[in-house]
């Protein structure tokens, strides 16, 4: 989405509500917190030596989740983001989107049994919500990469974990679509049992709308080594802080940054001041 989660990891004293969030139904914490408490120590100093990386289809966040990439990266905090959909093979999609306002958008990925998945935390320019509401848009959606994500961990992620060092957390909301990749992982965990190990904990959102469909399948990845829970941690939607300035102007004002400035009691988006244009970052 917007990239709330890394923020958590990296800056999680902005975030302290979440540290303290407890699924009364569940009896147990629900944030990433604690998974990240779990994995990565209660040193919190220490996360800032992990590398995350994110996939996100929706066009809308793209400038804001390069924004956060560059500022984070400058400071050694090492985030990469795929401006891609993950899915259970390599291929390109459909992004349909769905202007609700000029503050909010949704969307869904074509064939890839998604719903609408709500985009929250920014702010549409009139030239992207005109190019998001034209006719050959709304008729074609926009063209967006879908990468593997069970090829990802086999060439990315396994081969890193030899020596048995250092934590890997991965988490899955994708609309849907997590159902083919927990398919595809229990498939190649048959011939090569070392996946199970190439993360070290799945926190997954599983969608009802498919579930009903996928209730084998739920049975078989119970049943099975990989270390999971559900998560759906939603919180801090509407992010109520600036991004950090770029360090080359830290020492100055950057309250005519657009991705800095805040009017959270208005509408909880980010505002840009007019004139702003995309361009510009």
């Amino acid at each position: 989405n917007v990239g709330i989660q890394t923020r958590k990891l990296f800056q999680p004293e902005l975030y302290p509500a979440d540290s303290t969030r407890f699924d009364s139904e569940k009896g147990e914490y629900a944030s990433m917190f604690h998974a990240f408490e779990q994995y990565f120590g209660h040193d919190r100093q220490l996360w800032k030596e992990a590398c995350v990386f994110g996939f996100e289809p929706n066009p809308g966040h793209a400038s804001r989740l390069r924004q956060l990439s560059t500022r984070y990266t400058e400071r050694g905090w090492r985030t990469t983001y795929f401006l891609a959909a993950a899915g259970n093979r390599n291929r390109t999609a459909s992004f349909m989107p769905h202007v609700v306002n000029d503050l909010e958008a949704a969307g869904k990925i074509e064939r890839g049994r998604c719903r609408k998945g709500q985009a929250f935390s920014f702010e549409l320019l009139p030239e992207e919500r005109e190019r998001m509401q034209g006719p050959e848009v709304k008729a074609n959606g926009t063209n967006v990469p879908v990468y593997d994500l069970v090829e990802f961990i086999q060439r990315h992620v396994q081969p890193r974990r030899f020596d048995g060092k250092g934590a890997v957390v991965a988490k899955i909301d994708i609309e849907g679509a997590e159902y083919k990749i927990l398919k595809k992982l229990l498939g190649i965990s048959k011939i090569d049992p070392s996946i199970i190990n190439a993360v070290d904990h799945y926190l997954i959102e599983l969608h009802n709308r498919q579930l009903p469909g996928n209730l084998d399948l739920m049975s078989m990845w119970k049943a099975s080594q990989f270390s999971w829970e559900l998560m759906d941690d939603e919180s801090y939607n509407l992010d109520p802080h600036p991004l950090p300035p770029h360090l080359h102007t830290a020492n100055t004002s950057h309250t005519t940054d657009p991705w800095s400035t805040m009017n959270i009691k208005k509408h909880g988006a980010f505002w840009r001041q007019p004139g702003f244009h995309a361009k510009q970052i």
